[in-house]
């Protein structure tokens, strides 16, 4: 990437590599891996930028909590995202929460298009998962 002139580099962080189950206790492994490699890309000069949620939430809190339906999800979000700040925050000062939102909530949640293809709309004609809850218990 030095070599290409590249001086930014953008990348998510695996949740369950933090968090082998979504919650609980950060996986050493998983925290070497990001260190090392935000090191690597220091050193050469370039900057990181870090994605916290790129469609890769952990199986067992998709079981759990029904992916992002439930309330609980909010709690498990904060705690993996706490650890990656305190963990990498040092090093890092760009930080994107959610990679695709509009994806997430509108083909994974409403459409059924996506994962974790549950719908609202369109008579469930793609909803391979379920039909999301409605109506949505925070909004009426």
């Amino acid at each position: 990437m030095k070599d290409m002139g590249m001086d930014a580099y953008r990348f998510s962080i695996s949740w369950s590599r933090i968090f082998s189950n979504g919650t609980g206790e950060r996986n050493p492994d998983g925290l070497k891996y990001y260190n090392k490699l935000l090191d690597s890309l220091l050193e050469k000069g370039i900057q990181p930028y870090i994605t916290l949620y790129h469609w890769d939430l952990p199986q067992m809190l998709k079981n759990r909590n029904e992916g992002w339906l439930s309330d609980h999800i909010v709690k498990d979000f904060e705690h993996y995202a706490f650890n990656c700040f305190k963990a990498f925050g040092d090093r890092v000062k760009y930080w994107i929460t959610f990679n695709e939102l509009y994806n997430t909530a509108m083909q994974g949640y409403d459409f059924g298009t996506q994962a974790p293809g549950r719908c609202s709309i369109l008579g469930h004609l793609f909803c391979k998962a379920g039909k999301t809850k409605q109506p949505c218990p925070k909004l009426g």
